[in-house]
């Protein structure tokens, strides 16, 4: 049997699950960033990614995003709500992008699965 004959196609009914990176720009965001990284830690479903966008920290949101398995890139032009997200996308890798400021957190653990879910 070659590895093609052992892996099922994918179908309409059995189709890969989707990739989620999520996004969360932030900006001296330290107070704010824990209760919002221990909710995606929380969710059934979890995020293939997380990606912090650093808008201009002096503090040590960019380490919480990383101690929480994050990875964090930096935005140096003047803030721009639409060009941040469009520059945190353009370095996103999963099928799924789920955008969040660095002050809001997921309060019921399903809420990824069933985002996942519906697209």
């Amino acid at each position: 049997m070659t590895s093609a004959e052992s892996k099922p196609p994918a179908s309409s009914a059995n189709p890969p699950r989707a990739t989620l990176d999520v996004v969360i720009r932030f900006k001296n965001s330290a107070a704010t960033l824990p209760p919002v990284l221990t909710a995606l830690a929380a969710q059934t479903l979890r995020p293939d990614r997380i990606l912090g966008v650093d808008t201009g920290s002096g503090d040590r949101s960019a380490e919480l995003i990383r101690q929480a398995g994050g990875d964090v890139i930096r935005w140096d032009a003047p803030y721009s709500h639409p060009k941040v997200l469009n520059f945190a996308v353009r370095h996103c890798t999963g099928t799924l992008v789920l955008a969040l400021s660095s002050h809001t957190s997921l309060t019921d653990p399903e809420t990824l699965a069933r985002l996942v879910a519906a697209m």
